[in-house]
C-alpha cells in the first residue's frame, strides 16, 4: 500500500495498529532521501527498532549485572531466540510493537528502587505507545501499575497516598498519550473530525465470545488455556513445528511451561523477601500474568508463536535481574558465560537451519503453461523472491526510463500483493499493457497502459518484457 501510494499521511489508520503506518511512512521518507525504495524503508524501521530493543536490554543488563560480557551474551540470547529470528527474517510488525514494551520493562527494572512521579508519567506514556502500535499492547499497562501499587520502593512502603498518586499518574499519562495521538490523527486525516473520531472509535471484529456467559466460560477453561500455551511452547521449542499434536500432549506441555513459570515466581518471591530486591519477582509476576491473558485469546493457531513473542524478553530480563541480585563470582561468571554462549550458538544454528529449510520448501510452481512461467505465492522461478527479481531487473537496466509488461505476465498480482507491492517498490515507473478497466477492481492496481495508446505514449527508452514486445508486434528474440 505504501509502494502504490494507497497509504499516505492523510490515510485513515488501521485502528488495531493505529500508529504503525506513520512509522513506516517516516522510515520510507528517510530512505527516499538516499534513493531507497519502500522495501528499504521497512528494513530501516525494523533495524532501528531491533537496535533500540537490543540497546535497552544491554543497558539494563549492564546496570543490574555490572558485567559487559554477561550483558552482551544475554542480549544475544534474546536476539537469537527463534521467535526473534522469525520476526526479523519475515519483517513482522511485532518487532516494532515489542520495542516500546521492552523499553518500558527496562525502565521499570532500572528505576524501581528510585521510582518518582516522573517515572510514573514515563511508564504511562510508554504503555500508551505500546497500545497505539498494537491494541494488544494494552497489557503493558499492567507492569507499571503493578510496580507502583504492590512493590516496595522509595516513599511507597506503607504509603497508600503515594501509591494512589503513582497509580493515577500512570493512568493519566496513558490517557494523555492516547489523546495526543488522536489529535494528531485528526490533523492528518482528510475526513472531517466527526468522521475521524467515529472511525478511530471502531475496532476490528473480536474473536472473543459475544455473550458474558461464554466469555466467562472461555476465561476459566483451564484445559483450553493449557493447550494454547502448549501450542505456543511447541512452536518456540521446535522451530514453528508441532511434533506433539494430541490434545493431551499439548495440555501436558502447557502444564510444564506454567509449572516452570510458577517455580520462577515462588523462587523469586522467597529470594525477594530475604533480600528486599524485587526485580526478579516483578518479571516473574508479569510473565505469568501475560501468559495467562494471552492464553485466553484464541484464534488461528499458527499465530500463537508471535502472540507469545514476549517469552524470550521476560526470560532474559528475569535472568538479568537474578544475576544482578546473586552477584556471582568471576569464576562462576565464566562458567555461566560459556553456557550462555553455547545457548546462543544453538539458537542461531537451529534458527538459520529452519530459515534455509523454509525458504527451500517455498512453493514456486515451477512450470510453464502456454509458454509462460507461472509465479507461485513466494516468487518467480528460478529468480526467486519477487522483490529481488524486480530489484535485479532495475539494476540491470539503469538506462530504462520505465518498465513495460504484458498483462498476462502480471495477472497474478490481483490475488498476490507481493507482486504488486514489489513492482511499485522497485519499479515505480512501469506500465502494464491492458485496458485500465481490467484492473479497476484490484486491491493493489498497477499502472495500466492501453495497448492501443502504447505507440503514442512510449518514448523508446523503456525496457520491454518479452510478453510486451510480443503484444506490440516487436521482435521477441530478446527483451531490451
Amino acid at each position: 500500500m505504501v509502494s502504490a501510494g494507497n497509504m499516505v499521511w492523510s490515510s485513515q489508520t488501521w485502528t488495531a495498529h493505529a500508529g504503525l503506518q506513520y512509522l513506516y511512512l517516516a522510515a520510507c521518507a528517510v530512505v527516499r532521501l538516499v534513493h531507497g525504495t519502500p522495501a528499504d524503508g521497512f528494513r530501516l524501521l525494523n533495524a532501528t527498532v531491533f537496535s533500540i530493543s537490543a540497546g535497552t536490554l544491554a543497558y539494563v543488563g549492564l546496570r543490574l549485572t555490572h558485567s559487559r560480557l554477561l550483558s552482551a551474551l544475554l542480549v544475544a540470547v534474546w536476539g537469537t531466540a527463534f521467535v526473534t529470528q522469525f520476526l526479523t527474517f519475515t519483517l513482522e510488525d511485532n518487532l516494532v510493537f515489542n520495542t516500546p514494551a521492552i523499553v518500558l520493562l527496562g525502565w521499570c527494572a532500572v528505576r524501581a528502587p528510585r521510582w518518582g512521579w516522573r517515572d510514573s508519567v514515563a511508564g504511562g506514556l510508554l504503555a500508551a505507545l505500546a497500545f497505539l502500535l498494537s491494541i494488544q499492547g494494552i497489557l503493558y499497562l499492567f507492569p507499571p501499575l503493578f510496580l507502583v501499587a504492590c512493590l516496595p520502593g522509595r516513599g511507597r512502603a506503607g504509603s497508600l497516598g503515594r501509591r494512589t498518586v503513582d497509580v493515577f499518574l500512570v493512568g493519566f499519562a496513558f490517557f494523555v498519550g492516547v489523546v495526543l495521538f488522536t489529535l494528531f490523527c485528526l490533523a492528518m486525516f482528510s475526513s472531517t473530525w466527526r468522521q475521524s473520531l467515529a472511525y478511530l472509535a471502531t475496532r476490528p471484529t473480536s474473536t472473543f465470545p459475544q455473550t458474558k456467559a461464554a466469555l466467562i466460560a472461555q476465561v476459566f477453561d483451564v484445559k483450553a488455556a493449557l493447550r494454547t500455551i502448549g501450542i505456543a511452547g511447541s512452536l518456540h521449542l521446535f522451530r514453528n513445528h508441532r511434533p506433539v499434536t494430541s490434545t493431551a500432549g499439548l495440555v501436558a506441555l502447557g502444564g510444564v511451561i506454567v509449572a516452570v513459570e510458577l517455580a520462577m515466581l515462588a523462587a523469586s518471591a522467597w529470594w525477594s523477601r530475604r533480600t528486599k530486591r524485587w526485580a526478579a519477582f516483578f518479571f516473574a509476576v508479569v510473565l505469568l500474568a501475560l501468559t495467562f491473558l494471552t492464553s485466553v485469546y484464541r484464534d488461528v493457531e499458527y499465530a500463537y508463536l508471535k502472540r507469545t513473542d514476549f517469552l524470550p524478553v521476560f526470560l532474559v530480563l528475569f535472568l538479568i535481574s537474578t544475576l544482578g541480585e546473586l552477584s556471582p563470582s568471576l569464576r562462576k561468571q565464566r562458567v555461566l558465560a560459556l553456557g550462555l554462549a553455547l545457548l546462543v550458538a544453538w539458537q542461531l544454528a537451529t534458527g538459520l537451519a529452519w530459515r534455509n529449510h523454509e525458504v527451500a520448501s517455498y512453493e514456486t510452481l515451477d512450470q510453464t503453461i502456454l509458454g509462460r512461467r507461472m509465479p507461485g505465492y513466494h516468487g518467480l522461478p528460478p529468480e526467486g523472491a519477487f522483490l529481488r527479481h524486480y530489484r535485479d531487473l532495475r539494476a540491470a537496466n539503469p538506462q530504462a526510463c520505465a518498465f513495460v509488461f504484458d498483462f498476462a505476465e502480471l495477472q497474478h498480482a490481483r490475488w498476490n500483493p507481493d507482486i504488486s507491492g514489489s513492482i511499485w517498490s522497485e519499479l515505480p515507473r512501469h506500465f502494464v499493457l491492458v485496458s485500465p478497466s481490467a484492473m479497476r477492481s484490484w486491491p493493489r492496481p498497477l499502472a495500466a497502459l492501453d495497448p492501443a495508446q502504447a505507440t503514442a505514449t512510449l518514448q523508446g527508452c523503456e525496457w520491454l518484457s518479452l510478453g510486451a514486445r510480443h503484444r506490440l508486434g516487436l521482435p521477441v528474440a530478446a527483451a531490451r
